[in-house]
């Protein structure tokens, strides 16, 4: 009788403090205009638009192989811009990893858009969020009149997007799910541009349908600067729920009901 009064009150305990964790984990995340995962804007500082490139050579790159700028378009006009976008942009990267830590370059495929619609802050904006991100590496080559990129990791699907399809829109999904999901489809096919087709195709199928005015271009290809630096913190608040659960500090914090702890020690599993 005991062990069971025991048990349920460990699980009672676990289930308070991971279902906090979940709401603490949501707070952390940007789902406002500021945020270029929800809401990309193309500038000559913080992005290149990559749309018209070569498709041959952009699917080398984005398949992991390394690419100079110069060769991704052939008009030199084009050529020229997109190098003198570069410099700055690497500027601004070289600044986000010495002030903040971050890598915040990625090569952003797809878009969701919408129409203008109100948010939880009373406040409105149209989404324009990538559908699925590479990782990117920009580096100047001798000279300084040219970059190479290279994809330096594995693709990602946006979990942002769920999570303001979610709060925002209304639509009615287990985030964690749908990202598994969303990164099994991609995953089904080696080509990289056909990726974000499948995105586009299950999300429209599966979660948005017409509603919201919802609409994609799969044709879209950018880099851009997508520092989410709060994303450690959620992923650490999902996956530590049963270390969390321990401490009663954080137990008192995820209000669990004092009858559930008793001197350091919650009815058998030890607190901090």
């Amino acid at each position: 009788m005991q062990g069971a009064v025991e048990s349920n009150a460990v699980r009672s305990r676990l289930e308070i403090v991971s279902s906090r964790a979940e709401k603490w984990a949501d707070e952390l995340i940007d789902l406002s205009a500021s945020n270029t995962l929800l809401a990309f804007k193309t500038t000559k500082t913080t992005s290149l638009d990559l749309t018209d490139a070569d498709n041959g050579r952009l699917r080398t790159l984005l398949q992991g192989g390394r690419c100079r700028i110069s060769t991704l378009v052939a008009d030199p006009d084009r050529r020229a811009a997109l190098c003198k976008q570069a410099t700055s942009v690497r500027r601004r990267i070289g600044q986000l990893e010495e002030e903040q830590g971050l890598s915040p370059a990625r090569i952003g495929g797809g878009l969701l858009l919408t129409d203008r619609h109100a948010n939880s802050a009373s406040t409105s904006f149209a989404f324009r969020a990538p559908l699925v991100l590479w990782p990117v590496a920009l580096r100047s080559v001798p000279g300084g009149a040219d970059f190479e990129l290279e994809a330096v990791d594995e693709p990602e699907v946006n979990v942002v997007l769920l999570h303001a399809l979610q709060r925002h829109l209304g639509i009615d999904l287990d985030v964690a799910q749908a990202a598994a999901d969303l990164g099994r489809i991609a995953d089904e096919v080696d080509e990289p541009l056909a990726k974000i087709g499948r995105v586009a195709d299950h999300l429209a199928r599966t979660m948005v349908g017409d509603r919201h005015g919802v609409r994609f271009d799969v044709a879209h290809v950018a880099i851009g600067l997508f520092s989410y630096e709060k994303l450690p913190m959620v992923n650490d608040l999902r996956l530590a729920k049963a270390s969390l659960a321990e401490h009663d500090v954080i137990a008192a914090l995820a209000r669990v009901p004092q009858l559930v702890v008793t001197r350091g020690l919650v009815l058998g599993v030890r607190a901090g």
